[in-house]
């Protein structure tokens, strides 16, 4: 079970590397993708069926659907990415290196450990609460991204 946690871990990292250095933005979201995919594994691999289901919704297949699409209306060929200088390394080794101390030695080991008794939900229960419980809360994420893709399109509408 630990492997499969480290795979998941690999690939965040793999895509976060390519996230940072691939130029191309339709590169870069599909590294993206490759990060919401792998937190969702995280999520299912922790019991967490539910937010494992909510991240490929809404994070994979809405989310990632409007970038595309913001990426593929505003049609700017010439884009260039801003130089980057030597001095901004320096602060983001000192940020990776606290995080990463943070991430080693001051998270509790028992949160590592999965209990013996994981209680997998049905994708039926999910999918009543999801249509009960949780409707408002769906509906509203949904109109989110309406807005952030009339927007997109806006925005290159006007220019």
């Amino acid at each position: 079970m630990i492997y499969i946690f480290g795979i998941f871990g690999f690939f965040i990292l793999l895509g976060c590397l390519f996230l940072i250095f691939i130029k191309n933005l339709v590169r870069a979201t599909f590294s993206f993708f490759l990060i919401l995919f792998s937190t969702a594994g995280l999520f299912v691999l922790n019991g967490s069926d539910y937010l494992g289901l909510i991240q490929v919704m809404i994070g994979i297949g809405g989310i990632l659907i409007v970038l595309l699409f913001g990426i593929m209306l505003t049609q700017n060929y010439n884009f260039s990415f801003p130089k980057t200088e030597w001095y901004n390394i320096f602060p983001t080794l000192l940020i990776v290196i606290i995080l990463g101390y943070i991430i080693i030695h001051e998270i509790p080991k028992e949160w590592y450990e999965l209990p013996q008794n994981l209680k997998f939900l049905d994708l039926k229960v999910i999918g009543f609460q999801l249509l009960t419980e949780h409707l408002i809360a769906f509906e509203l994420l949904s109109i989110l991204l309406l807005i952030a893709l009339i927007g997109a399109s806006s925005i290159v509408r006007k220019s």
